[in-house]
């Protein structure tokens, strides 16, 4: 299966008096606008969601209108956000955020408004009884834990030293970093995790930060990573410091990530299709908008492992 990518074409623009990214798109949208609220559009993984929810829109004749906060936690700033899609009447909000709390009274507003709301890339229910959302849109990031932890277990022999790197606080987070610790305790015993440290999702982080590990812990075998940007960064630390053999996963399925795996320097990713994550948000909102009723709000994107023997299937 070959993964469609279309370039994302964004521009800084000024949303009352705050710095916001908008996705450049030109649909004209004939059945109206569908608000699609990422918590940022720096990560490549949030690129590759809009890259799916875009063309989705489009073809049921919807405008997908893209708006993101600045940063991943300028909550402030995506609540405004969310309002003012609210006082633009659109027909559907969609958005994935790390703050759920933050959302709340918005998320409300938009029920008294009659605009169905759809959370994206969680399972997990927003905390409180005085919202609705129409369906949560997303991988099980328990499972995605749990296959990683597998995945390493076979890679290294079921035993050994290894390290954990871990985002920013957060459902994910903790959902992926407790799927991969509980399964590790359960059923690989002679594997054992010696740090697990964090890495708030970053590139750059995750290449210090296992730089570190691996000098106070020289018989690490494996890394997992609770995001692929981390991982990229641990195995190119691996590759920069001549240190051959060491296996790093992450979670997410990026397309960085792709590259990375078919050039040998990171070992695998978790994919969470975050393409199709894209597509089935979009395709709940429009069930939404036509009143569609669903047995179970909760819709599961399965995920798999990719490494070097399937990476050419998901290359550019």
């Amino acid at each position: 299966m070959k993964r469609r990518i279309f370039a994302v074409l964004m521009a800084t623009v000024m949303t009352v008096g705050m710095s916001a990214t908008v996705w450049a798109g030109d649909s004209a949208g004939e059945n109206g606008e569908i608000a699609f609220i990422p918590p940022d559009m720096t990560s490549p993984y949030y690129a590759m969601i809009i890259e799916g929810a875009e063309p989705t829109a489009e073809a049921a004749g919807y405008k997908l209108n893209v708006q993101s906060p600045s940063t991943s936690t300028s909550y402030d700033e995506q609540v405004q956000i969310l309002e003012n899609m609210i006082s633009k009447g659109v027909k559907a909000i969609c958005i994935c955020t790390h703050d759920a709390s933050s959302i709340l009274n918005a998320v409300e507003k938009a029920n008294e408004a009659n605009i169905p709301v759809i959370v994206f890339n969680t399972l997990e229910d927003l905390p409180s009884e005085d919202v609705n959302v129409y369906a949560y849109v997303g991988y099980d990031p328990w499972e995605g834990g749990v296959m990683s932890a597998d995945y390493i277990a076979d890679k290294i022999g079921d035993s050994g030293d290894i390290a954990v790197l871990e985002g920013l606080e957060g459902f994910n987070n903790t959902e992926r970093i407790e799927g991969f610790v509980d399964q590790i305790e359960k059923k690989h015993p002679d594997i054992k995790i010696v740090a697990s440290q964090a890495a708030d999702w970053e590139r750059e982080k995750g290449y210090s930060v296992a730089q570190n590990i691996m000098q106070a812990n020289p018989d690490v075998k494996a890394f997992f990573a609770a995001s692929d940007e981390m991982a990229i960064g641990a195995a190119q630390a691996m590759k920069d410091d001549d240190i051959d053999g060491i296996v790093t996963i992450g979670i997410d399925g990026n397309s960085a990530t792709m590259d990375s795996i078919d050039e040998g320097v990171t070992t695998a990713s978790l994919d969470t299709d975050p393409y199709n994550i894209g597509v089935t948000a979009v395709e709940k909102a429009i069930d939404a908008i036509d009143g569609k009723e669903l047995d179970d709000n909760k819709v599961i994107v399965p995920c798999f492992i990719v490494d070097k023997d399937n990476v050419k299937d998901y290359l550019k």
